[in-house]
């Protein structure tokens, strides 16, 4: 096995620590938020793995907030994010919809689990 750095095309993101990266179907990567030094973020972008090209596509609806150290997993063709740190550790759920790059705050029953971040 070998490691290859490719030629990529497009703006990648900002160097960062704390950043969640998830598959979204087949073809794709997608960075969100994260910690670079003294800025946290709330950024989103793509990156297609067939033509190594990185964008940053248009969100609607209300991102979540700058945020590090979240979690997220994609079920179907939503991405849920959960936590984290922004101003302090986080409990609230955010969910991405991959398909039209929609952020929307699901109605969540229940007790809500602790604040967290990893």
């Amino acid at each position: 096995m070998t490691w290859e750095s490719p030629t990529v095309t497009g703006t990648p993101p900002s160097g960062r620590a704390g950043f969640s990266c998830n598959v979204i179907g087949k073809t794709k990567l997608c960075i969100f938020g994260g910690d670079a030094g003294a800025n946290q973020l709330a950024d989103l972008h793509i990156l297609d793995t067939e033509t190594l090209t990185w964008s940053q596509p248009k969100v609607n609806g209300t991102p979540p907030s700058v945020r590090n150290s979240h979690s997220s997993s994609q079920v179907g063709t939503n991405l849920f994010m959960f936590g984290g740190y922004g101003k302090g550790a986080l409990n609230d759920m955010h969910v991405l919809d991959t398909r039209s790059f929609t952020f929307f705050k699901p109605t969540v029953n229940g007790k809500p689990a602790a604040a967290r971040c990893y």
